[in-house]
């Protein structure tokens, strides 16, 4: 028995040529379908066959992207990009459609692309490719957080984005840093991506996955402990602000560049969507004075590219109540304000030269 017991585990852990040649094959032949059948069309086409389960954002955020990436331009369009903030300030695509129909006189399509932690790196890659697709207005979201970043979200860039972008490649270079290989397949060159996701695969024997835009709803607003608990994470950009806030306006300088290539293109900025209860976690002189420096750079930055900053937030009168934690709105009453406030400047930036608003471009910055 022990005998039969050792030829079996040695046969079984030592296979034959023949059994090598074979799974090489399979695995070769596999690799193969994917690099020719796996396609920012059939991205685009299939986009919930793609994602994990309903909170996987990125892959949604791919397909969002390359849906307009593979169309040509179709009417005015007003397309707003940034994280998890704006995701759950907004109350729906449709209701900020309808608002300004209301507001402005035009059928306006609202295309909502946001993800938990989206950087400027990724808006680079997104904007880069949907730029010539689209007509209207490009809201694009900025922080003292995006300013104070380093290179280390690049280092997920390629799990969370399989997204092609020329400028993103480009952006990496001026950072200092080596892109990855580009062999021009998409499967290949975005294998990272796919890698993360296997459980994809169950999509194909189930159904596609159609995730919410909310995913905080009416929960329990934080503690004053946890609040207390989250000073490290909400001013932890306050160190590295200063040392790296030149390159990172110089990122969104460039992308604004990209995008007034097109003609057709009216690009604005917002800030992240905070709780006014952020500033109460101000420990000391330091953190106060460093973003009355953000303030001021951002002052300097809008008046240089002649640039808007909505301040919408501070125009819905969102308070501490609406919302979850510092970054994440969770009330149904502060969405719909938020929604109609953003509507109003929308529908000034949406407006013929002639009629457009006189705001100064600093209007928006906070004193």
């Amino acid at each position: 028995m022990k005998q039969r017991g050792a030829e079996f585990i040695r046969g079984a852990t030592r296979p034959s040529l023949g059994a090598l040649l074979g799974a090489a094959c399979v695995g070769a032949a596999l690799l193969g379908v994917c690099a020719w059948g796996i396609t920012p069309h059939l991205i685009a086409t299939k986009p919930g066959y793609f994602e994990v389960d309903k909170r996987d954002e990125f892959a949604h955020l791919t397909a969002r992207t390359l849906q307009i990436a593979e169309s040509p331009v179709d009417g005015t369009s007003v397309v707003i990009i940034g994280d998890s903030s704006v995701r759950e300030a907004i109350s729906s695509p449709e209701d900020l459609e309808q608002q300004l129909l209301e507001k402005s006189g035009q059928h306006v399509t609202v295309k909502l692309l946001a993800a938990g932690g989206l950087t400027q790196w990724g808006t680079v890659a997104i904007t880069d490719n949907i730029r010539d697709h689209i007509k209207g207005v490009v809201l694009l979201e900025i922080s003292p957080y995006n300013l104070s970043m380093d290179e280390e979200p690049l280092t997920e860039y390629e799990r969370t984005v399989a997204v092609e972008s020329e400028a993103f490649r480009d952006e990496i270079r001026k950072f200092g840093l080596t892109p990855p290989p580009h062999t021009g397949n998409y499967f290949i060159d975005n294998y990272r991506f796919f890698v993360a996701r296997p459980a994809c695969l169950w999509n194909l024997v189930y159904e596609p996955l159609n995730p919410p835009q909310h995913f905080i709803e009416h929960p329990r607003a934080w503690s004053r402990r946890q609040w207390a608990r989250a000073y490290a994470r909400v001013w932890a950009w306050v160190p590295h602000y200063d040392e790296n806030k030149a390159r990172n306006l110089a990122i969104y300088q460039r992308m604004i560049e990209r995008l007034r290539k097109n003609r057709g293109i009216t690009v604005a900025l917002y800030e992240t969507i905070e709780s006014p209860q952020i500033q109460s976690l101000a420990h000391g002189s330091n953190d106060k004075k460093t973003k009355a420096r953000y303030y001021t750079d951002m002052a300097a930055f809008l008046h240089e590219n002649h640039l808007e900053l909505l301040d919408v937030a501070s125009e819905a009168e969102v308070g501490n109540r609406d919302f979850w934690d510092p970054f994440h709105m969770m009330t149904d009453n502060a969405r719909r304000r938020y929604t109609a406030a953003l509507a109003n400047r929308l529908a000034e930036l949406l407006a013929p030269p002639t009629t457009q608003s006189t705001a100064q471009p600093l209007e928006g910055i906070k004193k």
